[in-house]
């Protein structure tokens, strides 16, 4: 039983940290999907893409952000540029990388509100 026991604890672990990186597996290959859709113009694709991607993982990362914040700027979806903007903001972007989509509204409540953000984001990161 002894001798046992730590290849069942080796199996164990292996099995579970695999399990764990399904996710990003899926959350890479949808990523890929949107940033070639973006590619090719089709950007209401691009956008389903990203957010089910998103909704993958806890923490995206932020090149992918970035690219998920120009395509709502092409779609003109100022709800979901406001959102990733936020995203980012939180991340530590600074304020002025947010200056070529000041026509959206969620970016425009983003300058009133980004102080605010951004000392929650240095709460979080204390």
């Amino acid at each position: 039983m002894l001798k046992v026991l730590p290849i069942l604890t080796f199996l164990f672990l292996t099995l579970n940290s695999s399990g764990q990186n399904c996710e990003y597996l899926e959350y890479f290959r949808l990523t890929d999907l949107a940033k070639n859709d973006c590619k090719k113009e089709n950007f209401k694709e691009a956008r389903r893409n990203f957010k089910l991607a998103f909704e993958k993982i806890v923490f995206p990362l932020g090149h992918d952000l970035s690219y998920a914040l120009f395509t709502a700027n092409e779609l003109e979806d100022d709800q979901w540029a406001g959102h990733i903007a936020a995203k980012l903001a939180k991340g530590g972007i600074p304020l002025r990388y947010f200056s070529k989509f000041k026509k959206r509204n969620g970016i425009r409540n983003l300058n009133r509100t980004f102080k605010t953000t951004l000392n929650i984001a240095k709460n979080i990161l204390i």
